[in-house]
């Protein structure tokens, strides 16, 4: 693997990058899927499965640990000080495994019912379209809410003499995702923009009373329950015939 040296300066511009990674994710999601189809003649449950794994394989699951870190500080029921160090805790709770197991369930449930969406291109473009528009949310709620903790991998990719910048560049990505969306299924594409930005919005602030702001985890917990609602979104659509 080639090795990147990162400069202090570069490292400000990181979230402007960040939504890429949704792409790598849809496109190696739909080499999949066209592989276990076509080749494999796999049923819809398999390619479902299959579908599931790649954003955990492409991230190493960095984004899964923040939900279920994030899952173990709510559940906590603690104050400020004693949720941010639930956060920072390397063990794993009871209520962590609990959510992880109820957040698959859940996920597969609506991806199962969306295979016949998903079964050409359009409905492939707008799965994966999700995926850049997801993160494009989590990198807004770090480069816009204030920090919860003055250290971090947060702190270092989330600047404060960056933000100017990424937030633009964020909020320019995310215009692009949500004429796509639009552009590819407008019924369906405007639901799900209006229910993942008042998720958004509720969540912004609510961690503001919770934990005094933003951390890594608290942007991972956010991309996760994204991607989940996107998902639903589609499921609940299309079993209405909104397409």
């Amino acid at each position: 693997m080639p090795q990147i040296m990162w400069k202090k300066e570069d490292q400000k511009y990181c979230l402007c990058a960040f939504p890429f990674i949704g792409l790598v994710i849809w496109g190696l999601q739909y080499a999949l899927k066209y592989f276990m189809v076509t080749w494999l003649c796999w049923q819809d449950i398999y390619v479902a499965i299959g579908l599931a794994l790649v954003p955990i394989l492409v991230t190493g699951g960095i984004h899964l640990d923040g939900f279920m870190d994030t899952c173990d500080a709510k559940s906590s029921f603690g104050d400020k000080e004693k949720k941010l160090q639930i956060l920072s805790d390397p063990h794993i709770g009871a209520f962590a495994v609990i959510h992880l197991l109820l957040y698959v369930a859940v996920y597969m449930l609506g991806l199962w019912n969306s295979m016949y969406y998903l079964a050409d291109f359009r409905g492939m473009a707008f799965y994966g379209t999700t995926f850049v528009y997801a993160r494009v949310l989590s990198g807004l709620l770090s480069a816009t809410v204030e920090k919860a903790r003055k250290d971090g991998m947060l702190v270092a990719v989330a600047q404060e003499d960056g933000k100017s910048t990424a937030q633009k560049i964020l909020v320019l990505e995310g215009l692009l995702c949500i004429a796509l969306l639009l552009i590819l299924d407008m019924r369906i594409g405007t639901m799900l923009i209006l229910v993942t930005l008042f998720y958004l919005l509720l969540f912004a602030n609510k961690i503001k009373k919770e934990f005094g702001g933003v951390t890594g985890d608290l942007a991972g917990y956010l991309l996760c329950m994204t991607e989940c609602i996107s998902i639903l979104v589609i499921a609940l659509c299309y079993g209405l015939g909104w397409c």
